[in-house]
């Protein structure tokens, strides 16, 4: 089934097309993926149980409340590296090291020390996933896909950020002696990319509601079969 999402006509970047794709994989598993600009979100087939899924796209506070005046002016690339920043505060940090150019240009016997005292700044930071829409933390998060809801009046950006897990190991580009050799680059574009589109509110959640209506009814057939059985 596809839920297709109006841009916000008044926008600039209204010629993209953003759509909802969800299918029935038996049973009670779904998958979810959000198709942008005819470019799926995740790359993959994103599966889980129904109710996971159910739960995600009935978080009202997600929808409604995430108003942010500041943000929604960003410019894409401004937009992702301040979400980054406020949600994912050890992954902005490795971004941060690489800016201030602090990353070890050599490796030696104390590099994983040097390593540690670099992150020693971010223990009094706290995180702010507010923006965050966590649709399924194994299928999407967990695998550097992110999605962020940021409103301002009538409008909602769907900000789609996704982080090339293949190419930064868990200690970072600056790790990697090849990597160093290539001049690690903050949010590099070659490892970071963002998509945003800007919608209607009042489109959106009326979007939202009838994928509610849809997983709630198929749980409902799901219920049917079962007793028939």
């Amino acid at each position: 089934m596809i839920f297709e999402i109006p841009c916000n006509r008044q926008s600039s970047e209204c010629s993209k097309r953003l759509s909802i794709i969800i299918e029935n994989l038996g049973s009670d598993f779904f998958s979810v993926n959000f198709c942008v600009d005819m470019n799926f979100f995740p790359h993959y087939l994103a599966y889980n149980l129904r109710g996971i899924f159910l739960k995600s796209f009935d978080n009202k506070e997600i929808f409604e409340n995430q108003v942010n005046d500041d943000f929604f002016n960003l410019d894409d690339r401004r937009l992702m590296i301040r979400l980054i920043q406020e949600s994912f505060v050890y992954m902005y940090r490795r971004e941060e090291i690489i800016q201030l150019n602090l990353y070890p240009r050599e490796y030696d016997d104390s590099w994983f020390e040097n390593y540690d005292l670099l992150f020693d700044n971010i223990s009094n930071r706290e995180e702010n996933r507010d923006k965050l829409w966590e649709i399924d933390s194994m299928e999407y998060t967990n695998n550097g896909y992110f999605i962020f809801i940021v409103n301002h009046l009538k409008n909602t950006k769907v900000v789609f950020i996704s982080y090339n897990k293949n190419l930064d190991d868990e200690l970072g580009r600056f790790c990697n002696p090849e990597a160093i050799k290539k001049n690690p680059k903050f949010f590099d574009e070659s490892i970071w990319s963002v998509r945003v589109v800007e919608v209607y509110t009042a489109e959106f959640l009326a979007v939202i509601k009838q994928i509610i209506n849809y997983l709630s009814m198929s749980n409902d057939a799901n219920s049917q079969c079962h007793l028939k059985q």
